[in-house]
């Protein structure tokens, strides 16, 4: 497996030691998320930050209704994909 973390002697990671990056490439590359789900969970990963008030207002960034919807769409694939509803 490619994507498995590895630390510096060229062993995996410990699971509990795995970013949620890593987790999102490992879950694709295994098959359990699509190449979209994937896509657009590193997106919302990144954009996870946005709920500290600091980086809102650092970004001069502030989400409304239609964006928590649009992300809480992007969980609900990736939910149903790790349930084996996702084709």
């Amino acid at each position: 497996m490619n994507a498995a973390p590895k630390i510096k002697n060229g062993s995996t990671k410990r699971f509990h030691e795995w970013s949620l990056a890593e987790l999102i490439d490992v879950a694709f590359e295994v098959g359990i998320l699509k190449f979209d789900v994937k896509k657009f969970s590193h997106g919302l990963r990144d954009f996870r930050n946005y709920i500290h008030p600091s980086q809102q207002m650092a970004s001069g960034f502030t989400p409304n209704e239609h964006t928590a919807k649009f992300c809480l769409q992007v969980l609900k694939s990736a939910l149903a994909s790790l349930a084996g509803e996702h084709q």
